[in-house]
């Protein structure tokens, strides 16, 4: 068995036991009873079997190095990225060309594009160690590198969330703890005393992953043109719009559907700031650190808010002309929490989060080009009959764009809001 091989096993092992550990945890939480022993066997047993993926998987990277081809070292500009495969696709089409060609044309054979390219053939696949499946992964980290700074829902996550991947699941199933903080305390005893045995209680919340997806038209005159000068462009609007995407939907009070999931303000009641002078703006947020301290929320407690919110709070002043918060909103940091400023947080509010909490993925994106689709040509499409437009008959080429997100605050309490704040 080969070392990919063991690490797909032992992944899937841990996904059976985490499977079960969440049955076993929701029968707790329901009351029934569980055994402590058992529960805490198989928490250790997935702990086991994580340490072993991680030793297995550094092995890999150790004999990669050794036999993989000298590209897939060279971090340089010619390496595999989504938008470089998306403008291969593009040029395929274009140019009546196979993907391969168009790859090797516009990157030539030695770069990482070509390789995963040719990721249909036996020599390289993405799903084989040692060959494409090095670049795909970290073209997948380059491209979350990339949003992180224009979304902020990566950036929240990446203060101490935890990342899944939807790549190879539609869903994920997060074991937590649910017991009080002193369920399984120990007790003093005297000698020769028996030693209490307790029980606890542990939850599960399930992380689905929804399906994003894009179509752009341009005419092939401008495709044939401009290959690969678009392919900066192409980069720019594909990390801009999904990162206005995420942070519109995750930082809102939306419930989840069948197609999206919840924001992370759902069923959030917000703490209205009695006033904006500097000691109602302590207040309100001390009611909301205290609203989360109660519950055990603020292991990673972050402070999320605007530009103008962070400006406003930045030039408060006492009675005696001293700034209370400037000092310390200069190094990142409000009451002690790290702060996140960005356009996407609520308006007028500080959103507090306890980032621990937060779990977030994002699938590989894939792209597609047609020339020969029919589009209803509209940014909210119809399920029935509208105006239609053939890329064949309008020498247009469509470009589709498809991933996987998802998010989710774990448990209860983990997000606070205090609003009324436009007028710091």
């Amino acid at each position: 068995m080969s070392i990919s091989q063991k690490i797909e096993a032992a992944k899937s092992a841990i996904e059976a036991k985490k499977s079960e550990l969440a049955t076993l945890a929701q029968a707790a939480a329901e009351g029934q009873d569980v055994d402590a022993e058992t529960l805490e066997t198989l928490t250790k047993s997935i702990e086991q079997d994580q340490a072993k993926v991680e030793s297995l998987e550094k092995a890999e990277a150790v004999l990669v190095q050794k036999s993989a081809p000298a590209f897939i070292r060279n971090k340089s500009a010619n390496e595999y990225s989504f938008e470089k495969q998306a403008l291969v696709a593009v040029k395929a089409k274009v140019e009546n060309m196979s993907q391969l060609a168009a790859a090797e044309a516009l990157y030539g054979q030695d770069s990482g594009t070509y390789a995963v390219t040719k990721a249909a053939t036996p020599e390289a696949r993405t799903d084989v160690a040692g060959w494409a499946q090095e670049l795909v992964r970290e073209s997948y980290g380059t491209f979350l590198e990339l949003l992180r700074p224009a979304a902020l829902l990566p950036q929240l996550a990446a203060k101490g969330g935890v990342s899944l991947s939807f790549d190879k699941n539609n869903e994920v199933i997060i074991p937590f703890y649910a017991g009080s903080t002193t369920a399984l305390a120990g007790a003093f005893i005297g000698e020769g005393q028996s030693i209490p045995v307790k029980k606890t209680a542990f939850g599960s919340k399930k992380v689905s992953a929804s399906k994003l997806g894009v179509i752009t038209v341009a005419s092939s005159e401008i495709l044939r043109r401009s290959t690969p000068a678009i392919e900066p462009i192409l980069r720019d609007a594909i990390i801009r719009d999904t990162a206005a995407l995420l942070d519109s939907v995750a930082f809102s009070n939306a419930a989840a559907t069948p197609l999206s999931p919840a924001g992370l303000l759902n069923g959030v009641t917000p703490i209205t700031a009695t006033g904006v002078t500097t000691a109602e703006v302590i207040a309100a947020l001390k009611q909301a650190i205290t609203a989360m301290t109660n519950q055990n929320r603020t292991t990673k407690p972050v402070a999320i808010m605007t530009p103008a919110v962070h400006l406003g709070l930045s030039m408060t002043m006492t009675a005696t002309g001293s700034f209370v918060f400037q000092n310390e909103l200069s190094s990142g940091r409000l009451l002690g929490m790290d702060v996140l400023v960005s356009n996407a947080a609520p308006a007028d509010s500080i959103m507090l989060v306890d980032a621990a909490e937060v779990y977030f993925g994002l699938g590989t994106p894939s792209f597609a080009v047609s020339d020969t689709a029919s589009l209803e040509m509209a940014d909210n499409p119809t399920t029935g009959p509208g105006l239609n437009a053939s890329m064949f008959q309008q020498d247009m080429l469509a470009i589709r764009m498809i991933t996987t997100t998802g998010w989710s605050d774990i448990r209860g309490g983990s997000v606070q809001i205090v609003d009324g704040l436009g007028g710091v």
